[in-house]
């Protein structure tokens, strides 16, 4: 199972959280090898009756492994779309917000006489987890709103990571120094032009599959309740509400720029939410037999505990800056990677929930 971010540019990550539920292969088998073993304990029978139950028999055993083949795919699809979203709201926005940071978003690029020639890449494996996204747009199970915000996205983002990369070249081998920038201007209205119809598509997208997402995630926290599955209910609700927490900042555009102007009455409604979902993380991942029985590694669940701890902290820091009446200093609001750095900032908040995610995926690999 796959947790989603989602971002908005130079503002720190938003994240939104997506589950898949589904059996898994292990689980359907043995529920087909229990339905034989019941079968073998009955009476016996003749010739041709024990032949029909046989062919009866082995047709449900087929459609059980026909239903894990589609669960398998559905998960594997779902899982694709949600790794091209985080790639999308990690690397991606990492290089966009790198070169907006040095160039601007305006027309022309700001070039400063002391340019440094830096700038972040898309990797081959980014690459390579684009294009199996797009590979299952076409596959079943069909998920339609996505599978049609994916169409709209694929040129948009392959047109921007293709000029991003030329970009990317270009700077590291200095040839701005043997034209005189002539190039990098080029590249530079053909990234504000591509990036301008990628963000139309992104959205879309974002939407698509946050829908997608949180009609999962109820399925999910429904599943877990009853199958009394407390440990991973409550990380999962403890994900939701942090979510929501920076929902509330979101909403108000609230950024490490204006914090001071954070409205703390919902934020505070919130965060109280967050410290009993907390609470509830610490009293069950503190029985061992219930680590044991819902399938976690111990270590792992440690690390994902450990970065709840931090997103609360974060949140903390919010608060106390905005008690405090402390802004921000000019120096760090020039700087995304500053911004998620500084304590007490959105970005920070959003960057701690961004890790939180990422150890829950490691938990359930």
């Amino acid at each position: 199972m796959q947790i989603l971010n989602k971002s908005g540019l130079l503002a720190g990550i938003l994240v939104f959280l997506l589950m898949v539920t589904a059996c898994s292969a292990l689980q359907t088998e043995k529920a087909a090898e229990t339905k034989s073993e019941a079968a073998d304990t009955g009476t016996k029978t003749n010739g041709a009756t024990a032949s029909a139950g046989a062919k009866e028999a082995g047709s449900d055993e087929s459609e059980k492994l026909a239903d894990t083949d589609k669960l398998n795919l559905e998960m594997e699809k779902y899982n694709a779309y949600v790794d091209l979203n985080n790639f999308m709201t990690s690397r991606m926005q990492d290089v966009l917000n790198d070169y907006f940071e040095e160039f601007g978003d305006g027309n022309k690029p700001k070039i400063e006489k002391y340019f440094s020639g830096s700038l972040l890449s898309i990797s081959e494996y980014d690459k390579d987890t684009m294009n199996r996204a797009f590979d299952y747009k076409d596959k079943e199970p069909a998920f339609d709103a996505v599978d049609t915000a994916i169409v709209q996205l694929e040129p948009a983002i392959k047109k921007l990571a293709a000029v991003l990369g030329e970009a990317y070249d270009y700077y590291d081998v200095k040839g701005y120094v043997d034209d005189q920038f002539a190039k990098g201007k080029q590249l530079h209205t053909q990234i504000i032009t591509a990036y301008k119809a990628y963000e139309k598509a992104a959205d879309v997208y974002f939407d698509a599959i946050n829908d997608l997402g949180n009609k999962r995630t109820q399925a999910e926290l429904k599943e877990l309740r009853k199958n009394d599955e407390q440990i991973r209910y409550s990380i999962l609700t403890f994900m939701l509400d942090a979510e929501a927490l920076s929902d509330v900042m979101e909403q108000q555009e609230i950024y490490a720029d204006n914090i001071l102007k954070l409205d703390l009455k919902p934020f505070k409604e919130k965060y109280n939410v967050l410290i009993t979902d907390l609470q509830n993380i610490n009293k069950y991942a503190a029985d061992k037999a219930r680590i044991k029985t819902e399938g976690f590694r111990e270590y792992a669940l440690e690390n994902y505990v450990d970065a709840a701890k931090e997103v609360k902290v974060a949140a903390t820091n919010i608060i106390e800056r905005v008690n405090n009446k402390e802004a921000v200093d000019e120096f760090t609001l020039n700087s995304s990677f500053f911004r998620k750095n500084k304590e007490g900032t959105p970005e920070n908040y959003n960057d701690k929930l961004s890790i939180l995610i990422d150890k829950y995926n490691q938990l359930n690999q």
